[in-house]
């Protein structure tokens, strides 16, 4: 999957057609045990695609700073999960990604739309031959002050952590798969929250692995994207399987690499781990928050 993605690109020259956000996809689709977000396929490619055009519009028809455009399209996809009662968080990727990238072509919501869709056949089709489980709970009915609560911590840490990034330049520390992972981590249930240590150094690992195979193999020996991209889902696939930590966003971050500028590869790796460690711990903590006000509320309804 990964490598058809690259290969189309390659073959139309149009880097938006990569959507790294895809191997989160594919990891959580696919190779997961069960599907990790709760929400029905239908409602998947749609708030997808709605997301991956709103952030095309936000970068053509928005003239503020890049951070309040972040901001904004951050917004909109946490109001579109609440409103379909879903998480499937890989939609705030869909809908960041455009504006870090400056993305303005209809190229971007097109190849998201298609490659989800295709994801979403194969998936059909494993869990009619029993290859993987079948999703039998899709639906997520949350409580509306718990969701509101979420997003108001949420947001509370992230909006000044992407206005000191955009300020000091490390535009990276709050990449599109951080902002999932980070999302991702509050909720309580989430297996993520067991292991945090773990799923830190796995993330570590995917983007050092995505950025350093571009740098040393393509920069340096011009080794084709194709064949790069190849390594980097095998080494990525290996890690996850043999760590038994299926984590989605470090598939995304093993390839973002591949579309970001040249002169940000040594970096990249660096400030992803300074991103992921903090907005791990600082998830952690919202999902306590939540954890303990949702056994309040439960205590009260006892009462």
């Amino acid at each position: 999957m990964i490598i058809l993605m690259v290969a189309v690109s390659v073959i139309f020259k149009d880097n938006e057609i990569i959507f790294p956000e895809i191997f989160a996809i594919v990891i959580g689709a696919w190779m997961s045990k069960s599907q990790p977000w709760k929400a029905g396929k239908g409602k998947m490619l749609i708030s997808i695609t709605v997301m991956a055009v709103v952030g095309v519009l936000v970068v053509r028809f928005i003239p503020w700073q890049i951070e309040y455009k972040i901001i904004i399209a951050f917004f909109i996809a946490a109001t579109l999960l609440v409103i379909t009662k879903s998480t499937f968080l890989p939609i705030i990727s869909a809908g960041v990604l455009p504006i870090i990238m400056g993305t303005e072509s209809i190229v971007y919501p097109i190849s998201v739309f298609l490659l989800m869709a295709f994801i979403l056949i194969i998936k059909t089709l494993f869990e009619k031959t029993r290859i993987i489980e079948i999703n039998t709970n899709p639906e997520y009915e949350p409580e509306l002050k718990t969701e509101v609560l979420r997003w108001l911590m949420i947001f509370a840490i992230f909006i000044p952590l992407c206005l000191i990034a955009v300020k000091c330049n490390l535009l990276f520390l709050i990449a599109p798969p951080l902002l999932v992972a980070f999302s991702e981590c509050t909720y309580i249930d989430s297996p993520v929250r067991k292991a945090p240590i773990k799923v830190w150094l796995v993330t570590s690992v995917c983007a050092v692995i995505g950025a350093y195979s571009r740098f040393f193999l393509m920069v340096l020996l011009k080794t084709p994207i194709i064949l790069v991209t190849a390594i980097i889902a095998a080494a990525v696939i290996l890690l996850l399987t043999k760590s038994k930590t299926m984590f989605p966003p470090a598939g995304a971050l093993s390839l973002l690499p591949l579309i970001i500028p040249e002169k940000k590869l040594l970096t990249y790796p660096f400030l992803i781990i300074i991103g992921s460690a903090t907005f791990l711990a600082f998830a952690m903590l919202i999902g306590k928050v939540l954890e303990k006000n949702t056994e309040n509320n439960r205590i009260a309804v006892a009462d």
